[in-house]
C-alpha cells in the first residue's frame, strides 16, 4: 500500500510539474499576443518585449537568453550570450526569410526531445515566430500606406501649381481614382494581416489544449474545440486567398523562379489529397511525362494544382480524378484535371473564374467555399504567363485545362 501511495504521490508532481511548464508557455504566448494587439504598438517595442518574455515560458528561466535580429538591428535579453545550446525558428515575411528567433541555454541540461530543449517548446517558438512574422508584415504594409499618402499629398500640390483649374480638376480626379484603387488593395492587405494574427493565435491554443497540455478534455469539449479550430482554419485560407488576390491586383507579387520536377510538384500535390479523396473512396491517378522540369514558381504552380485537383476532389462523390500533363510543341506544359463529379450546367460556365461566384446554390449549401478559388487560380495562371479553359457536362464531369511555358520569361 505504501509502495502504490508513493507511486501516485510522484505520478502527481509529474502531472503537477507538466501544468506548470504548459501554463509558462501559454503565458509567454498570450503575453506577445497581448504586445501585437496594441493599436500604437511598434515594431522595435514588440521585438524587445518578446524576448524579455521568453525566459520564463523555457524550462530553465534562470539560464535561457534570447534575440531577434531584423533590419540591422538586434533585440536580445540582458543575460544573451551565443552557446551551443540552441534553439531557433526563421522569421518569414512575405513569403521570405528575413530573420530568427534564437533561444539559448547558458549551461548544459541533460537531452531530451531536441537537445535540451522540449517538444512543446519547440511549438512555442515556431507559434512565436509566427505571430512576429504578422506583426512586422502588417506594420510594413501601414508603413507603406503613410509613404503613398505623403507621396499623394507632394503630387497634389505640384499639378495645382502647373495647371489651370479645369485641368486640375481632372488631374484630381483621376489621381482619386488611382488612390482609391490602391487603398482598396493596401486595406485588403492590411485587414486580412489585423485578422490573421488573432486567428493564428486561436489556431495555436486550441491546438495546444486539444493536445491535451492544459490537462483533460473531455469528448464534448474536444468535439466543440475542434469546431473552433476546423472553422479559425477555414477563415484563415479565405484571407489567404483574398490577400493572395489584392497582392496581385496590386502588382505587388514577386515571383520566386527556379528548377524544379514535375513528377515532384504533382507526388506532393497527390500525398495531400488523398487522404480526402480515400474517405470518398475516389480514385486520385496521375498521367505524367518523365522527367519534365520547369523553370517557373514552384509555389504558384502548387497552389494552382492544389486548388483545381482540390475543388475536384470536393464536387466528385464516386469515380475517380485524374491529373494528366504533356509538353506542346511550343515548349509549353499542358495540365488537365478531370472529374466524373457533379459537372457544370452550360449557363453556370460563364460564372467560372468570377470573384465569389459559386455553381448551383444547392451545392454551395452541401460544400463550403467562397468563390475565390478559380477566379485566385486564373489570376496566378496569368501571372505565370500561361491561360486556363474549362469544359463539362452536367451529371458526367468537368475538365479544367491550363498551359504555362516551360521556362517563364518576363513578358511572357
Amino acid at each position: 500500500m505504501t509502495e502504490n501511495l508513493n507511486k501516485s504521490i510522484t505520478e502527481r508532481k509529474r502531472t503537477e510539474y507538466k501544468i506548470r511548464e504548459r501554463v509558462k508557455e501559454l503565458t509567454c504566448l498570450y503575453g506577445v499576443s497581448q504586445l501585437v494587439a496594441k493599436t500604437d504598438a511598434n515594431l522595435d517595442e514588440v521585438l524587445k518585449g518578446t524576448v524579455d518574455l521568453i525566459p520564463d515560458g523555457w524550462q530553465y528561466p534562470e539560464i535561457t537568453c534570447a534575440r531577434v535580429i531584423l533590419g540591422g538591428k538586434e533585440f536580445k535579453t540582458d543575460n544573451f550570450a551565443v552557446t551551443q545550446w540552441k534553439q531557433s525558428s526563421d522569421i518569414n515575411i512575405g513569403g521570405q526569410k528575413l530573420s530568427a528567433l534564437e533561444v539559448y541555454y547558458l549551461e548544459e541540461k541533460p537531452e531530451i526531445d531536441e537537445g535540451p530543449f522540449l517538444k512543446e517548446e519547440r511549438n512555442l517558438i515556431d507559434a512565436l515566430v509566427r505571430v512576429l512574422g504578422e506583426f512586422t508584415e502588417r506594420k510594413r504594409a501601414e508603413e507603406e500606406l503613410r509613404k503613398y499618402r505623403e507621396h499623394l499629398e507632394e503630387l497634389v500640390k505640384e499639378r495645382t501649381s502647373e495647371l489651370g483649374r479645369k485641368a486640375v480638376e481632372l488631374e484630381q480626379a483621376n489621381i482619386r481614382l488611382q488612390e482609391m484603387d490602391r487603398l482598396k488593395s493596401v486595406f485588403l492587405a492590411s485587414m486580412s494581416h489585423e485578422l490573421r494574427t488573432p486567428l493564428n493565435s486561436i489556431i495555436g491554443f486550441t491546438g495546444i489544449i486539444l493536445q491535451g497540455m492544459s490537462g483533460e478534455v473531455s469528448h464534448e469539449q474536444r468535439k466543440q474545440l475542434s469546431m473552433v479550430k476546423n472553422s479559425a482554419s477555414h477563415l484563415l485560407s479565405l484571407i489567404n486567398d483574398i490577400l493572395d488576390i489584392s497582392k496581385i491586383e496590386a502588382g505587388k507579387v514577386e515571383l520566386t523562379l527556379e528548377e524544379f520536377s514535375l513528377d515532384d510538384l504533382a507526388r506532393e500535390v497527390v500525398e495531400t489529397l488523398s487522404p480526402t479523396a480515400n474517405e470518398k473512396g475516389l480514385e486520385l491517378m496521375t498521367e505524367m511525362p518523365e522527367g519534365v522540369t520547369l523553370s517557373s514558381d514552384r509555389r504558384r504552380l502548387k497552389q494552382i494544382l492544389m486548388n483545381l485537383v482540390s475543388n475536384a476532389v470536393k464536387f466528385t462523390d464516386r469515380g475517380s480524378v485524374k491529373i494528366a500533363a504533356r509538353v506542346t510543341g511550343d515548349e509549353n506544359l499542358e495540365v488537365c484535371v478531370i472529374d466524373t463529379g457533379v459537372g457544370i450546367k452550360k449557363e453556370d460556365m460563364n460564372k467560372l473564374f468570377q470573384p465569389f461566384q459559386q455553381i448551383d446554390v444547392s451545392l454551395t449549401k452541401k460544400h463550403e467555399g467562397t468563390g475565390l478559388g478559380l477566379y485566385l487560380t486564373k489570376k496566378l495562371t496569368d501571372l505565370l504567363g500561361g491561360n486556363i479553359s474549362a469544359k463539362s457536362e452536367y451529371g458526367r464531369g468537368s475538365e479544367f485545362t491550363f498551359t504555362i511555358p516551360l521556362r517563364y520569361e518576363e513578358g511572357n
